[in-house]
């Protein structure tokens, strides 16, 4: 009797077949355009014919640059799961999400995605969002709600370039296999504990300050870490630009909508109280640097300002 081979899936798996999703949608509508266009006719030939080759040339353009794009993808990603594998794969990695707080942080990564230059962007979202939601709005009802929450905390909207550079440490950041453990995980502070009980400090060996900064904002496990593993956190911390601090207070808000949307009276309360009380001591730290060491004493007040703000549009959220 042969061994069967099983191929487990992860959540890096999915995300790539959803960029593949997001650039065969640009190059299915672009090889439509370039179709159409060479099929019109009713003007004068040499009108016509100056015309539709500057479309086509245009349309040429973006093709080169869709193919180009696709080709670095399977390149990156050698192995990419075929479309039943994808669909099986959404079901089995989201299984244990019952507060969908692990498909909201997912989605989020998806709608912030810039890893590829994404052509025909907002029919490409529409696609992923279909496949996710089956809903061809809601990533993009994301994004913009991700972008309004980080309007009212920052006091400002970000630049295009803020965007790219953004995306692309909370892409790598947001590692829902680590920020919201699935197995047995029904909450955020009971990711929080279990990131708590493992010590936390393996984690910190192998990975950058944006995944050790995420997960003590958006895991919610900053009061429960032991010493040491904290320490790691207020360095991240005081490295966190302005922006990179009020984009995951930002996610935060997303995450108390969800699990006020989710969760019975009881368990909101508990999980919230646990999201409130790491915030608590992770701006306790931002105090003692501006106050106490008195250092980037512009920077640090923008950021104690951020907080503040967050506790407004949390009033918004809950009441």
């Amino acid at each position: 009797m042969e061994n069967s081979i099983i191929t487990v899936h992860t959540e890096k798996d999915l995300f790539n077949y959803i960029q593949f999703i997001r650039l065969s949608k640009a190059k299915e509508l672009n090889d439509l355009k370039i179709e159409s266009n060479k099929s019109k006719d009713g003007e004068s030939f040499k009108n016509f014919f100056k015309k539709i080759n500057n479309k086509i040339g245009k349309y040429e353009e973006k093709d080169t640059s869709i193919d180009e794009s696709i080709s670095r993808l399977k390149s990156n990603v050698p192995n990419l799961m075929s479309e039943e594998d994808a669909k099986g794969s959404l079901l089995s990695l989201f299984a244990e999400d019952k507060n969908g707080v692990t498909k909201l942080l997912f989605a989020i990564k998806v709608a912030l995605d810039h890893e590829y230059e994404y052509k025909y962007e907002k029919e490409g979202l529409e696609a992923a969002s279909t496949f996710l939601f089956n809903d061809s709005l809601k990533l993009k009802l994301i994004k913009n709600e991700l972008e309004n929450c980080y309007k009212d905390i920052a006091g400002k909207s970000l630049t295009n370039v803020q965007k790219g550079a953004l995306a692309a440490i909370i892409v790598s950041s947001l590692a829902i296999s680590v920020i919201v453990p699935a197995a047995g995980i029904t909450g955020v502070s009971q990711a929080g504990t279990v990131l708590a009980a493992k010590g936390f400090g393996d984690l910190i060996l192998g990975t950058t300050s944006s995944l050790i900064f995420a997960a003590a904002i958006v895991g919610g496990s900053y009061y429960a870490m032991e010493l040491h593993n904290r320490e790691a956190v207020r360095k991240a911390f005081k490295k966190a630009t302005l922006e990179e601090q009020s984009v995951y207070l930002a996610i935060q808000c997303m995450i108390v909508k969800q699990l006020r949307k989710s969760l019975s009276d009881r368990e909101f309360k508990e999980e919230l109280d646990s999201i409130l009380k790491s915030l608590s001591t992770l701006k306790s730290d931002l105090d003692y640097f501006l106050f106490v060491e008195r250092e980037d004493v512009s920077l640090n007040k923008s950021k104690l300002n951020a907080f503040h703000e967050f506790d407004k549009k949390l009033t918004d959220i809950l009441f």
